[in-house]
């Protein structure tokens, strides 16, 4: 393994912040020559870089760069498909949905005040 500058050492931590939001307790491992990220589950080990078909890198910086890509596309994805949502999910949108339409009408009643001037 070659040594890694200070500069390295700062950009590993800060993709592994952005990597641990999507895949806690994430872990760099290597095989050989090869770095790859993984992530242990109760009873399964998931490697996430052959989720989007990345090979094992030779630089544990550029594993941790293309794991912090397939983290932002997997955010992408479940907040984008279509059969990802849940009851609960749903519920708590239209009950927010809700408590902000009830914040506008009252807004909109307080602010109609009278003023004397009429438009025929």
């Amino acid at each position: 393994m070659k040594k890694l500058t200070e500069h390295e050492c700062k950009l590993i931590e800060k993709y592994k912040k952005k990597v641990h939001s999507e895949y806690p307790g994430a872990y760099l491992s290597s095989a050989g020559a090869y770095y790859t990220i993984l992530q242990e589950n109760e009873l399964e080990v998931k490697d996430i870089l052959s989720e989007l078909c990345f090979p094992p890198q030779h630089c544990p910086l550029k594993a941790w760069e293309l794991a912090t890509l397939i983290s932002k596309t997997t955010q992408n994805f479940n907040r984008t498909h279509p059969l990802r949502s849940e009851g609960s999910d749903i519920e708590k949108k239209i009950l927010r949905i809700e408590a902000r339409r009830k914040n506008g009408k009252s807004e909109i009643k307080r602010n109609l005040k009278p003023d004397g001037l009429y438009i025929y």
